[in-house]
C-alpha cells in the first residue's frame, strides 16, 4: 500500500502533502492537521492493511519504537518518559499477554518499552536529526 493509495481524496494530499521526515508516523500527522483544521477524517475498512510486527526480532521492535515516538513527537508535545516510567509500564501494563509474568518475561515487550523510552526522553525530541523511515 502506498500514502497515495491511502487516502480517498487525492486532493487534500495535494493541499497537504505527507511528512517525509517523519518515521512510520506522517499518516497520523496528516490526519491530526485535517481535524486541527475542522475536518473529518474517515477510514474505509476496505484501505485496511493486515500486518503483524508481534513476531518481529527484538532489535527490530526497539528501533520501531524508537522511530514512532521520535516522529510522534515530531507533532504532538510530548512529556518526557524518564527511566521510572519506562519501569512503572514493564511492572504494571499487560497489555494483551495473559498473566504479568508473561508480561514482564517478554523479550520484544521490553524491546518496546524500551524503544518508547529511547524516543521520548529528556528535552529536544523534536529537534533530532529524523529522515524518513528511521533516525540517524
Amino acid at each position: 500500500m502506498t500514502r497515495r493509495s491511502s487516502t480517498s481524496h487525492v486532493a487534500s494530499t495535494q493541499q497537504r502533502p505527507f511528512r517525509e521526515d517523519m518515521p512510520f508516523t506522517e499518516d497520523k500527522e496528516w490526519a491530526l492537521h485535517w481535524l486541527r483544521a475542522g475536518g473529518t477524517v474517515v477510514v474505509g475498512p476496505d484501505l485496511a492493511v493486515h500486518h503483524d510486527h508481534s513476531k518481529d526480532p527484538a532489535l527490530e521492535t526497539f528501533r520501531r519504537a524508537r522511530s514512532e515516538w521520535i516522529g510522534l513527537g515530531m507533532y504532538v508535545d510530548l512529556a518526557p518518559h524518564t527511566a521510572r516510567d519506562a519501569l512503572r509500564l514493564w511492572w504494571s501494563d499487560q497489555k494483551t499477554y495473559r498473566s504479568r509474568s508473561r508480561a514482564r518475561l517478554s523479550h520484544r515487550r521490553a524491546a518496546r518499552l524500551l524503544g518508547r523510552w529511547a524516543g521520548q526522553r529528556g528535552p529536544g525530541r523534536q529537534a533530532r536529526g529524523v529522515r524518513s523511515g528511521g533516525v540517524r
